[in-house]
This record gives structure tokens, sequence and C-alpha cells, in this order.
């Protein structure tokens, strides 16, 4: 797995992780609030699944709201 590429819990901050949860599923969880995700793949392999999914955790939102 491929965790150091991961960035922290955009929620939180703290360290994230990711684990296989079935042939085809991953999670990437915080390890600190429930912040988590969860996916599984049928059409492609694990590794695809894996680059997608750290993708996507490390998308951030810009918050450019103006108060």
């Amino acid at each position: 797995m491929k965790e150091n590429q991961l960035l922290s819990c955009p929620f939180c901050g703290n360290t994230a992780t990711m684990e296989q949860i079935s042939r085809n599923g991953l999670r990437i969880k915080c390890r600190h609030c429930p912040a988590e995700m969860k996916q599984k793949t049928l059409r492609h392999n694990i590794e695809w699944l894996e680059d997608s999914m750290i993708k996507d955790w490390n998308t951030r939102q810009e918050n450019n709201s103006i108060f």
C-alpha cells in the first residue's frame, strides 16, 4: 500500500491509513476521527483502485468564501 502518499485527514489533520477490506476493496480511514472512504472495483485491478482512492482522498476543496 502507498500510505506514505496519503495526505492528512481533511477534517481533523491527523494521519490516515489505507487497508484492504476484501479481495477487491480498499478503505482509507483517519486514525483520529470517523472520516473514511471505502470503494470496491470489479473491472480494474486493486492497484488501479489504490491510485484512484489516493487521488480522491488527497483532493482538497478550496474554501474561497468571503465572510
